[in-house]
């Protein structure tokens, strides 16, 4: 016969593996960098703190193409065009963080890849890489968007970054996402 001591530590141990299985997953989305590129050009209304990025120009540009499309598409949101300007941004921001730390592009990172990891969050942990973030989300809530819209080796980093649960159902949304079939068909 099996005592209540015993099924009590069962239960504890079986707690414990699960909630340790679902924060790591939790603290693996948080590692994947966040950076954007898309247009070449600052947004006028955006303040100087906005705009401050690393002294790196070609990141930079990244970031206000990635700013300036984000912008676009949430003014014009059933415009094909900025769809696609959009889309091609986000894919080239991402890639970029790819080139500092490969693995995230294949999610292979391994304990000897931390210090690509945190040169890859050092380099797109900007002002600027933080308003890219936010016009990201932005644009998510209420532009739809399909798993198909981005390559296979960015629409996770995606997904993450703007937790659209249209991209990727594992992720839970912190808010309503805009539908996969918006207003605009």
């Amino acid at each position: 016969m099996v005592s209540g001591r015993f099924l009590v530590c069962l239960a504890v141990a079986f707690g414990v593996a699960l909630s340790g299985n679902y924060l790591f997953r939790r603290w693996a989305i948080a590692q994947v960098p966040v950076f954007h590129q898309i247009g070449d050009g600052v947004h006028p209304q955006l303040g100087p703190k906005s705009r401050a990025g690393d002294d790196d120009p070609d990141r930079n540009a990244l970031r206000n193409a990635a700013l300036n499309a984000a912008i676009e598409l949430q003014k014009t949101p059933c415009s094909p065009t900025a769809k696609e300007r959009y889309v091609q941004a986000v894919i080239a921001y991402i890639r970029a963080r790819f080139e500092v730390a490969p693995c995230l592009a294949t999610a292979t990172c391994r304990q000897s890849d931390e210090g690509k990891i945190s040169l890859s969050m050092k380099d797109f942990r900007t002002e600027l890489d933080n308003r890219v973030s936010e016009a990201m989300d932005e644009v998510h809530t209420h532009t739809g968007f399909q798993i198909y819209d981005f390559p296979r080796d960015t629409v996770r980093i995606v997904a993450s970054m703007t937790h659209d649960s249209n991209l990727y159902p594992d992720l839970r949304p912190q808010r309503r996402r805009g539908a996969v079939s918006g207003p605009c068909e």
